[in-house]
């Protein structure tokens, strides 16, 4: 499937996880994992980001570099995905910070996002979500960058928040059985 054409973002669960976060992280470099479907839709591929994690309590930050607590990241992965386990969620990608420079991604990001595709401990059939947040004036902004599989550079995705419970946008594209993993 080619990169989604849109991203819908649960409020809740995880633009307001990124948010508090970033707020609680000035000067360091954070992070988290992102859970959800791209489901194929009339309109195109959408993603929809049902839960963020943050970057775990074992995670090593400063202002330039950030690397995750995996073991914590783990442990949400198998929370979010037994919490929403009627639609089949599941690691779609990670998002992080840069405190300087632009929010676009840098090459140690994109080698990142390669090794991750290639490593077959994970499931990204399609590709990576990979957001880059920014605070401006208090408020969250994300780059919502993505990377297809087949793809060369990420490519910048609209996204939209959704204030309402996320099920109902994972109803909206259908109730159905996680893909099974290749073994």
């Amino acid at each position: 499937m080619p990169a989604p054409t849109q991203i819908h973002i649960s409020a809740q669960h995880a633009f307001a996880r990124i948010a508090a976060e970033m707020a609680n992280s000035q000067g360091q470099e954070t992070g988290g994992l992102l859970v959800g479907r791209l489901f194929a839709t009339a309109d195109g591929p959408t993603l929809v980001v049902v839960a963020a994690s943050g970057p775990g309590p074992r995670a090593q930050r400063d202002a330039h570099s950030f690397a995750p607590d995996v073991d914590d990241h783990q442990a949400e992965l198998e929370h979010w995905c037994q919490f929403f386990s009627d639609y089949g969620v599941d690691y779609v990608g990670e998002w992080h910070s840069h405190h300087a420079g632009p929010a676009t991604l840098s090459s140690g990001d994109l080698r990142q996002a390669r090794a991750i595709l290639d490593d077959p401990s994970y499931y990204l059939p399609d590709g990576i979500c990979l957001p880059l947040a920014t605070l401006i004036d208090g408020q969250l902004t994300l780059a919502s960058y993505y990377l297809a599989r087949d793809a060369q550079t990420p490519q910048l995705v609209p996204y939209t928040v959704i204030s309402d419970d996320v099920r109902e946008a994972l109803e909206r594209w259908g109730h159905s059985e996680p893909r099974q993993k290749i073994p």
